[in-house]
């Protein structure tokens, strides 16, 4: 028997929004997933343990608890107890046009799945209180309460990336004839509360050394771009044998809702998206051998990220590889006469990552 973890209590509901793909994909998708699990956790153990003939109602109800419902029979001779689990669960998926017209979204394509199970013992004694019959009827994906579990997973995350293209207008060119291509190093620390949602804190470095205009009017050179980040992200993945059986709603119940962080190996598919900050250091730049003040100004910008890749998980660590769009707002444009209306900054680029799970 498999446990669930105390993240799934007597009542829990989750809700894993779509503003994940919204933000990769310009609010042309939208993935809703709730569920919600009513009554206490049923007791798989101490229901085995109560044997038709030898248990009574006292020692019935010390293992199992107080019952959902009692119904007698007309003639009080046989008394029928219930202990009930509802779960419930709904799974939204639609494609809507990118562009709204007054508000409206028109949906192109929509799954919507929904169900209920019921978990319950059933147990039926005598007027004297012996156990004359007992009766289970549990869903095949249903997991009990395990006490002593933890709580979700925790992530620590090496990640390096490599930006091959800085794109944006620095108004007397492009960032990336101004600065040399370079990596990006950073550390994620994570919280998996459910096996398809990953929430996490993002920091990072990146250096983009400045370059020597040679073909210039006046030979030109930029110092570097350093840049210190921090953002907060939201990442969604998924096991590829999801696509082989999208129309299979157990399937995606199964994966979706109860499959345990700790227990899946295998590819995995994944979107992630970050919202934060990024400072900048200046950027002196030289012409001729001689400063003539700061091209960029050291400050404060806002900074997002959309990542999409693929992940190799194992129990305890995961190896993920994709590509990232890192978008940085406008700098504020320093005292040299080269540049007076710097643009935002898109950093396109390639990104592997290990992960620890604890």
């Amino acid at each position: 028997m498999r446990s669930l973890r105390k993240l799934l209590k007597s009542r829990t509901l989750y809700s894993l929004s779509g503003g994940i793909l919204y933000l990769l994909l310009m609010g042309g998708c939208a993935l809703d997933i709730a569920r919600e699990r009513v009554g206490t956790p049923l007791d798989i153990e101490a229901y085995e343990e109560l044997k038709v003939g030898e248990s009574d109602l006292g020692v019935s109800l010390e293992k199992l608890g107080a019952p959902h419902l009692i119904e007698r029979e007309n003639d009080d001779s046989e008394t029928h107890l219930w202990w009930v689990h509802r779960d419930l669960a709904d799974i939204n998926f639609r494609f809507q046009f990118p562009v709204s017209v007054l508000g409206y979204r028109h949906n192109v394509f929509q799954y919507f799945q929904g169900d209920e199970q019921s978990n319950t013992f059933h147990l039926v004694f005598d007027d004297a209180g012996n156990l004359l019959s007992k009766e289970v009827q549990i869903a095949e994906d249903y997991l009990e309460l395990d006490e002593e579990g933890v709580e979700g997973r925790f992530h620590i995350s090496p990640r390096v990336e490599y930006s091959f293209l800085l794109d944006g207008d620095a108004d007397i060119d492009d960032y990336d004839e101004l600065f040399h291509r370079g990596p990006y190093f950073g550390l994620d620390i994570g919280y998996q509360p459910v096996a398809p949602l990953t929430l996490g804190l993002n920091v990072g470095y990146q250096q983009y050394q400045g370059r020597h205009l040679e073909d210039a009017q006046v030979p030109t050179q930029f110092h570097d771009l350093e840049l210190y980040s921090a953002e907060i992200s939201v990442r969604l993945q998924v096991p590829f044998e999801v696509f082989s059986n999208i129309f299979d709603y157990q399937e995606l119940r199964r994966v979706l809702l109860t499959e345990d962080p700790a227990l899946y190996d295998g590819w995995l598919l994944y979107v992630e998206g970050t919202v934060g900050v990024t400072f900048n250091e200046d950027v002196p730049v030289e012409i001729q051998n001689v400063r003539t003040g700061d091209f960029i100004d050291d400050g404060l910008v806002l900074s997002n990220t959309a990542g999409v890749g693929i992940e190799y998980s194992l129990k305890h660590m995961s190896f993920r590889l994709g590509g990232t769009l890192r978008t940085l707002d406008a700098f504020e444009s320093g005292n040299s006469p080269l540049a007076d209306d710097l643009e935002e900054l898109n950093i396109w680029g390639v990104s592997a990552s290990l992960s620890l799970k604890f």
